[in-house]
């Protein structure tokens, strides 16, 4: 295993054009090139295929080409543990994720894409008001609490909050770097009362499109519909700014979160991806 150059990204991706029924690498190149320009993206050819490992920290994430599912991956190089997520289409999990599987990869969670198509929703004659628990519309800490950039947390607030939310290995938790940079562009909707961070949603934003990246609520206010409030004032936000699809992942068996979805007119698109991990 190596360190991956902006050449050996190149590279890769044009194996994917060739070989896209078994690859879990979808993004451009350049979603690469940052991992690359400081040391922390790594490459290896193998008999199966070709393996890329984006050092996140604790873990490296996995980006692969299969070329030969009868020679077994190898990774002894590899001291700590690997994540693979890998999206497809339908229920049938992808042979790629059952050959991991196969050679030592244990399945953590599988996750829906559920979506809202705005301009659908809104010319409809009525539509139901997004859910809000009795909890928040009428407790005391509910009238206190701010949402959107009025007041601002800051960048650390919310890293904690997600770092404490999600597991390390399948929470996908940004960095602060990057949290830094979605407050400076309006990309994150948070609730407080007296400089204290209760919830906040993290999302990503194209010409047309939000998808949310993650979004929780601290575990002492959790069932007082911090949640349904963030996910209203995300759809509210969206709805002012034109966009046309509002997008989510969703582990499958979290049942109250994809009720709060389905209750807002999220329906499963018809795609899904499994989390994969991989230990020495």
């Amino acid at each position: 295993m190596v360190k991956a150059s902006r050449n050996d990204i190149d590279r890769f991706c044009e194996l994917v054009l060739k070989h896209r029924s078994a690859t879990n690498m979808f993004s451009a190149a350049s979603a690469l090139y940052g991992y690359a320009d400081r040391g922390a993206l790594y490459i290896t050819q193998q008999p199966s295929g070709v393996y890329m490992y984006a050092d996140e920290g604790c873990f490296y994430s996995l980006l692969y080409v299969l070329t030969d599912m009868d020679a077994p991956p190898d990774f002894a190089d590899i001291s700590v543990p690997v994540v693979i997520e890998i999206a497809y289409r339908g229920e049938t999990m992808p042979e790629a994720a059952k050959y991991l599987i196969k050679h030592g990869c244990k399945l953590m969670l599988t996750r829906a894409r559920l979506r809202l198509d705005l301009i659908k929703a809104n010319s409809t004659e009525k539509t139901d008001e997004p859910d809000m628990s009795s909890n928040e519309q009428n407790g005391q800490l509910a009238q206190n609490m701010q949402t959107g950039n009025n007041p601002k947390p800051s960048a650390e607030q919310v890293y904690e909050l997600f770092r404490e939310a999600f597991d390390q290995y399948t929470g996908c938790v940004p960095s602060v770097q990057e949290l830094t940079k979605a407050l400076a562009e309006d990309r994150l909707i948070a609730i407080m009362s007296d400089g204290v961070l209760h919830g906040a949603l993290y999302h990503a934003d194209s010409e047309t499109a939000s998808t949310i990246n993650n979004v929780a609520a601290a575990s002492d206010v959790q069932g007082k519909g911090i949640g349904s409030r963030l996910v209203a004032e995300w759809i509210s936000k969206c709805t002012a700014a034109g966009k046309r699809v509002l997008n989510l992942w969703v582990n499958i068996e979290n049942a109250p979160a994809m009720r709060l979805y389905e209750k807002n007119g999220f329906k499963h698109d018809g795609m899904n991806s499994v989390v994969l991990k991989y230990e020495m």
